[in-house]
């Protein structure tokens, strides 16, 4: 790769629209067994370190985390059998009705580029709290 930048080893990707539905790529028996989940609109959701991207078009390598979370999605939409659910995305509840990702940002960032609306979370630590076990 002699010569050539970061950006020149990007790539423009136009994503397919794949529809919302949860729990075909959540654990609901993950977010059922685990304690503090519920399901929170993505507009509460605070994504650090990611720049907004207008939805449908974002310009990143094959190999960035983004990426690679919505082939997961596309994998499960098409019935890839080696594509299994995730565990709910783990949060920070910030005590003003926002929430900080502590795990699941490039999770978050594929669905919201993909216009959808909801994710389920596990607030595993508060505000005033140190992480819960």
């Amino acid at each position: 790769m002699e010569g050539k930048t970061a950006t020149e080893n990007q790539t423009h990707v136009i994503i397919e629209r794949i529809k919302e539905d949860t729990w075909k790529f959540f654990d609901a028996d993950a977010f059922k067994s685990l304690a503090n989940t519920r399901v929170v609109s993505i507009s509460q959701l605070i994504l650090e370190n990611i720049e907004e991207r207008p939805a449908g078009l974002f310009t990143i390598g094959q190999n960035h985390p983004v990426y690679k979370a919505y082939n997961y999605f596309r994998r499960a939409t098409e019935g890839d059998p080696t594509v299994k659910p995730r565990a709910p995305i783990t949060v920070r509840d910030n005590g003003d009705k926002t929430f900080t990702i502590i795990d699941g940002l490039a999770t978050t960032s594929a669905a919201k580029i993909l216009g959808w609306k909801f994710l389920p979370v596990q607030i595993i630590e508060t505000a005033n709290t140190e992480l819960q076990k």
